[in-house]
């Protein structure tokens, strides 16, 4: 099979499988409206299942991620509420694969054409990104006002390496995890998605963002001088 026919496969499968979640309607499930309605549902089977229930937990959190699906703060605040803090490493698991498996689609559907086309343009950013990929990364993912989904799916255009994706992703997502998870521990007090993150919460995960980026920025500065 021929490499663009593959990755015309790939992509007819992953059209195939987002047309598949959409037409199923459980993507109609991952509201917060429909979280709160659900609640007392979901406890009862957790402790009646609770290893199905985690390993469920996981794979769909890959599969709404990995598809680049609406729907993952609901599921991390639904982990609070259903595992604990525990759900901070289920959680973990779960996007750090689906945002791995993002960006592999992405670079191999449009990245590796993008790389050999402009590469030669490319050349000095691909250089930087070599060097300071990582700090770049890790403030994107500290800073919530950035999509999850463009983040995974904007990294695969680049010549960042896999291991570098992977790791600042693990870590990097972790802060914010850690505050939708506690308030899914309290999601009988909670009603709205705007009651999670108030506006001193954003600015502190922006300045969080803006700081793991200074010593790019300061490398930055010094070459330019």
């Amino acid at each position: 099979m021929k490499k663009t026919t593959k990755k015309v496969f790939l992509l007819l499968l992953i059209i195939g499988a987002v047309a598949a979640v959409r037409l199923s309607g459980i993507d109609r499930y991952l509201t917060f409206q429909q979280l709160q309605e659900s609640k007392a549902v979901l406890e009862r089977f957790v402790h009646a299942h609770y290893g199905v229930s985690v390993l469920g937990f996981i794979l769909s959190y890959i599969i709404v991620t990995g598809l680049s699906l609406p729907g993952a703060t609901v599921m991390t605040l639904a982990g609070g509420f259903l595992f604990g803090m525990a759900a901070v490493l289920f959680v973990n698991v779960g996007a750090t694969a689906g945002a791995f498996l993002a960006f592999l689609a992405s670079r191999y559907l449009i990245g590796e054409w993008v790389q050999k086309k402009y590469g030669g343009k490319l050349d000095g950013f691909n250089r930087e990104l070599m060097k300071n990929g990582h700090l770049y990364l890790l403030g994107l993912r500290l800073i919530p006002a950035i999509p999850f989904f463009l983040i995974n799916i904007l990294s695969g255009l680049t010549a960042i390496r896999l291991r570098t994706f992977f790791w600042t992703t693990a870590v990097g997502i972790i802060p914010g995890s850690l505050v939708y998870i506690y308030a899914g521990t309290q999601l009988a007090t909670i009603r709205s998605l705007g009651d999670v993150l108030s506006t001193n919460m954003i600015i502190a995960f922006v300045l969080l963002g803006l700081l793991a980026l200074l010593p790019a920025a300061v490398k930055y500065l010094k070459r330019e001088k």
